[in-house]
């Protein structure tokens, strides 16, 4: 009987654990991991729902609502939960530190108009081939989602390591070209490779929003060196990058989408001063110390939790005093 009770104590702590990690998730983060484990079971109980739900060249002129619901639609449970998790350690964090608003901001933007870009590549792909696989083709997964995480969570913690196995952990800021490299192998090797366009154009999108429009304490962007196109990639990389970073900024300039002057406060803020201070250098360590801070402060709560005397010990103490 002991033995059972302590077995249904183990559960109940387990549950109430369980309970209060699920309500410390913020609103949206639930929502989205609810929506794709949902449409993974969608797509099974009705499979011809995807020519509805995904993102068909051919179908998506009458079933235009298919640019939005795409990127929310999967349909491999491996996938899926990929996602998941993607969501409940990255897209938590970035809901907390944004807000839900602007976390929905991102997540839409970066979705519909990978989407949107994506139905226009295939489009021009057709009329180039021809080729009836490419004008009925179902792209559908939150493939641009992930993109964008990895190229927020990079902007705003690039020096933190993500722990693997055996020792091997990765900094935030090589995730990007971690995910970039993957999709380009599957699509090599033959693979399933269906959101590669979803996966690159969300790349893009997220990072010309954040390094352009996001707006943060009344400032617009994040020129800084650290979050350049050309930092997504090794150094043998890095001029092409930079080429095609200048493209993108350019054309939002031609479209009169982005101020010239951006490109002034970039050269402005980044560049070392006169007294040889590395701008870069001073980032990275006001950052690790920002960490630094909040271990600290979360040590202090702890510690002032344990260390409040009980009902018990104050009624002795008052009465020694006594």
């Amino acid at each position: 009987l002991k033995q059972v009770k302590a077995t249904n104590m183990d559960e109940t702590t387990h549950a109430a654990s369980f309970k209060k990690h699920l309500n410390d998730l913020p609103y949206l983060t639930k929502v989205f991991a609810l929506i794709l484990g949902a449409s993974v079971i969608v797509t099974n109980i009705a499979p011809s729902l995807q020519d509805l739900l995904a993102l068909v060249p051919a179908y998506t002129i009458p079933c235009f609502w298919n640019i939005v619901t795409s990127g929310f639609y999967e349909v491999s449970a491996i996938t899926a939960i990929f996602d998941v998790a993607a969501i409940l350690f990255i897209g938590k964090k970035l809901e907390k530190v944004w807000g839900t608003k602007e976390y929905l901001k991102f997540v839409m933007l970066v979705n519909v108009l990978s989407s949107i870009a994506t139905f226009f590549l295939f489009i021009i792909l057709f009329a180039i081939t021809k080729s009836e696989d490419i004008w009925f083709a179902h792209i559908s997964g939150f493939a641009a989602g992930i993109s964008g995480f990895v190229v927020a969570i990079k902007q705003m913690e690039p020096d933190q390591e993500i722990k693997l196995f055996a020792g091997v952990s990765i900094a935030n800021k090589q995730l990007p070209l971690i995910l970039m490299g993957l999709n380009l192998a599957f699509f090599v090797l033959g693979l399933p490779s269906e959101s590669l366009p979803f996966s690159f154009f969300g790349l893009i999108i997220s990072w010309t929003y954040l390094r352009f429009y996001q707006k943060k304490d009344q400032i617009l962007g994040d020129m800084s060196d650290t979050f350049s196109f050309a930092s997504f990639f090794p150094e043998l990389i890095r001029p092409p990058a930079t080429i095609l970073g200048n493209i993108v900024f350019n054309l939002l300039v031609l479209l009169r989408c982005c101020n010239p002057s951006s490109l002034d406060s970039r050269s402005t803020s980044s560049a070392p001063s006169a007294d040889g201070f590395d701008v870069e250098a001073a980032e990275r360590r006001r950052a690790r110390a920002l960490r630094a801070l909040d271990q600290r402060l979360e040590q202090m709560t702890a510690a002032a939790k344990t260390e409040v005397p009980t009902p018990e010990v104050r009624a002795k103490e008052i009465h020694e005093i006594v």
